[in-house]
C-alpha cells in the first residue's frame, strides 16, 4: 500500500555568477569567470520513502538535486550529496 498523496520538503535552489573582463591590448581581453552552485550549502533532501510495507517508512533516503538541476540526483545514499559546487574559468579573447 504506497501513500501517493504525500509531499516531500521544499526544494530551494540559489545559484550565482560572477565574471570579470580585463582588457590587455586593443585585440586581447582576458576573462575571469566564477560560477557556485548552491551557493547557501543548504541541504536539500528528497521525498520521503512512502511504501507503509517497508522498513524505512517516512524516512528520507537521499538528498540530492532534483532532474535538471546541476549535480546528482535520485536515490542512492551518500553517494548523492548535493553541497555548494563552485567553477573557476579562465577564458583569453582575441
Amino acid at each position: 500500500m504506497l501513500f501517493d498523496c504525500l509531499t516531500g520538503p521544499k526544494y530551494f535552489d540559489l545559484d550565482g555568477s560572477l565574471a570579470k573582463t580585463f582588457h590587455i591590448t586593443e585585440r586581447f581581453r582576458l576573462e575571469l569567470k566564477m560560477t557556485a552552485y548552491n551557493v547557501p550549502n543548504r541541504l536539500n533532501r528528497g521525498d520521503p520513502d512512502t511504501g507503509v510495507g517497508d522498513s524505512t517508512f517516512g524516512k528520507t533516503l537521499y538528498q540530492g538535486a532534483p532532474g535538471g538541476s546541476f549535480g546528482p540526483s535520485g536515490q542512492g545514499g551518500s553517494n548523492y550529496a548535493s553541497g555548494r559546487q563552485v567553477e573557476f574559468g579562465l577564458k583569453l579573447k582575441f
